[in-house]
């Protein structure tokens, strides 16, 4: 009787797992989707000087993934236009705030742009 319980338990666990992880893995938001969402279109696009530096130009200036996410996480300046980063701070604290997979999904889309 208590093995039958534990069988039980053991499936139903499993179970619940499976459905967790399935809910995360379709929580998780594109780059493009948090771009978006975080209203970065406003400032940037593909077009160069909306209002802030081109998409184009920050993969471009920006070596790769792991710099652009160190200063999407605050332990670096920006490296591009740095007289006017003080404008992006605003959204630099809303972007800090993400949680790693929406930051890394973030700068791997704005390395995307970068000119091969």
């Amino acid at each position: 009787m208590k093995s039958m319980k534990y069988v039980q338990s053991l499936a139903a666990t499993i179970c619940l797992s499976l459905s967790l992880s399935s809910f995360t893995i379709a929580a998780e938001r594109s780059g493009q989707e948090i771009f978006q969402a975080m209203k970065c279109a406003k400032c940037h696009s593909t077009t160069p000087k909306p209002r802030g530096p081109s998409l184009i130009k920050i993969a471009n200036t920006y070596p790769d993934t792991a710099t652009l996410l160190q200063f999407f996480s605050g332990k670096s300046t920006a490296i591009v236009e740095p007289a006017r980063a003080k404008t992006m701070r605003p959204r630099l604290r809303k972007i800090k705030k993400l949680n790693e997979t929406d930051k890394n999904a973030l700068a791997t889309y704005v390395m995307e742009f970068k000119e091969k």
